[in-house]
């Protein structure tokens, strides 16, 4: 778990869980033809799913830090948010829906930008890492998620110039709101620049930041 502290007086926690918790509780200790059973639980037999999801005490582990259970809940629903911006920050358009895949969000701004027809240079920015070091790292990266997004990166054809970057979370405000909003009403949503007066004060904020 790590604390970032922000210019504007909070913190974000960044909940994840350690190798270095498995090995403290002697997950290590495990072995084929030894005893193979669980010494926190009692389980017959312990296996790193068995650690990681099933066995009571790692489940308490992992729940640390508002974690909540969502890497063992098998509750996988995701809220997204999009906005389009043009040169002067103006809003374009933007939408906002409950997915089961992180990667649905990358996938929806390339296909909102399309219904926008847009055209010109484009630059797409996501508080996520991870993706933007997948979107940028193609040659690179062999994995199932990777060779998804390598998919959807051929649609950048359609744009002049197309680029990913990172961004912090401060400063996508309205697509964070619109986040939340798809999560707690369980829906998706689309609007043009005739944007509902609920996010009217976010997007204020977020052109100010």
């Amino acid at each position: 778990m790590a604390w970032f502290h922000k210019s504007l007086g909070y913190y974000i926690l960044k909940s994840a869980y350690s190798w270095l918790l498995l090995k403290q509780m002697g997950i290590a200790s495990v072995r084929r033809g030894f005893d193979q059973e669980c010494p926190r639980c009692g389980a017959e037999f312990e296996t790193h799913l068995h650690a990681l999801k099933d066995c009571s005490t790692s489940r308490a582990t992992l729940m640390i830090g508002s974690l909540e259970g969502n890497l063992i809940s098998k509750e996988y629903d995701r809220g997204y948010g999009v906005i389009v911006r043009d040169d002067d920050g103006f809003v374009l358009g933007r939408g906002g829906g409950l997915k089961d895949v992180w990667v649905y969000a990358f996938d929806e701004s390339i296909k909102l930008a399309c219904r926008l027809n847009i055209k010109g240079d484009m630059i797409f920015e996501s508080d996520s890492a991870g993706l933007v070091n997948k979107i940028n790292g193609q040659q690179r990266d062999l994995t199932i998620i990777g060779a998804r997004i390598k998919g959807n990166v051929k649609a950048f054809d359609n744009f002049k110039s197309a680029t990913c970057v990172w961004t912090s979370r401060n400063c996508n405000s309205v697509a964070d709101f619109i986040c939340k909003k798809m999560c707690a009403d369980a829906c998706n949503w689309f609007f043009d620049m005739d944007y509902p007066m609920d996010i009217h004060n976010a997007v204020i904020c977020d052109a100010i930041e």
